[in-house]
């Protein structure tokens, strides 16, 4: 079965609602972070739901990109896949080769998502994730004020 233009459109369009609404809930995560006291005794809750919502942001950003490039996302090899389809995003222009180096730290730091039993581990991921949301925002053509207003 071939997919016309339009319904390519249609499924560019809903991976990119997907993707804003990810970026949303990560957005808040960060918020509630950014907010939270390190000594809170749920702390490590707020800071282990922030890890969460960048990774949903993240699988829900490749899939988007990938759309935009005509590529596939493959799930199960996020850092893989995901390097190609940014790789494929600054070589045709859709992102610039800044918003592709920092793609790249993007994925290095979903690198690190499964080893936030570490206290400190984690805390050095939700930093860079703070560091890095502006390259997400931009990347999935996200602004937080035009979905909460």
């Amino acid at each position: 079965m071939h997919t016309t233009t339009a319904d390519r459109r249609e499924i560019l369009k809903k991976k990119h609602q997907i993707a804003i609404k990810q970026l949303d809930a990560l957005h808040v995560a960060i918020d509630k972070l950014e907010n939270a006291y390190q000594t809170a005794h749920n702390y490590p809750h707020i800071r282990l739901t922030t890890i969460r919502a960048f990774e949903l942001a993240f699988h829900a950003l490749c899939g988007y990109m990938a759309e935009r490039v005509g590529m596939i996302y493959e799930f199960e090899q996020p850092e893989y896949s995901a390097g190609l389809i940014f790789e494929k995003a600054a070589n045709t222009g859709v992102i610039s080769r800044d918003e592709y180096i920092e793609s790249l730290e993007l994925i290095a730091v979903y690198g690190m998502t499964g080893q936030v039993y570490d206290g400190d581990i984690a805390e050095e991921v939700c930093s860079e994730i703070m560091e890095l949301f502006p390259v997400m925002c931009t990347v999935g053509k996200y602004t937080p004020e035009d979905i909460r207003s």
